[in-house]
């Protein structure tokens, strides 16, 4: 395919539908993820050590950064659709909200109770980063498939 891409031989068609059907995929694997964190937070914050907090949070930080750069790739495939369905802003939200999840970088991964003033909750604040980035992406979604924004 990207052979033939290149030679011109095949077009490469973009169309709102299809950036807005890759969005809720990505949407849908975020919130899947997002459960098995709320999980382990649920299960586990109020331990003293959780030694899956870790895991948990470096496979969705790079889920988060993986999917940072997809779409970021396909911001400049997209562009004139993004730019023309007046979502650009939200858009550049949404990147930011992945990098911002990517680049968390806390010494040691805590689990903490959520009430802790002593002990954070980093896999709290990849989740935020997930539901912001999820909710952006809903709006970006609205507005590609014309329908009114989500009330907030």
């Amino acid at each position: 395919f990207n052979q033939n891409l290149s030679s011109g031989h095949t077009v490469f068609y973009k169309s709102p539908d299809d950036l807005a059907y890759f969005l809720k995929r990505i949407n849908r694997d975020l919130l899947l993820s997002l459960g098995k964190v709320e999980s382990q937070i649920r299960e586990e914050s109020s331990s003293l050590f959780d030694f899956k907090a870790d895991d948990v949070f470096y496979y969705n930080q790079g889920k988060m950064y993986a999917y940072y750069l997809l779409l970021k790739t396909l911001g400049c495939d997209y562009k004139d659709i993004i730019v023309s369905q007046n979502a650009y802003q939200l858009w550049t939200k949404s990147l930011k909200s992945l990098e911002d999840g990517a680049i968390l970088e806390p010494a040691l991964v805590r689990n903490g109770a959520l009430d802790s003033i002593a002990t954070p909750n980093h896999l709290q604040y990849i989740a935020y980063y997930m539901v912001k980035t999820v909710n952006l992406n809903k709006n970006i979604i609205a507005l590609l498939e014309k329908k009114p924004l989500p009330k907030e």
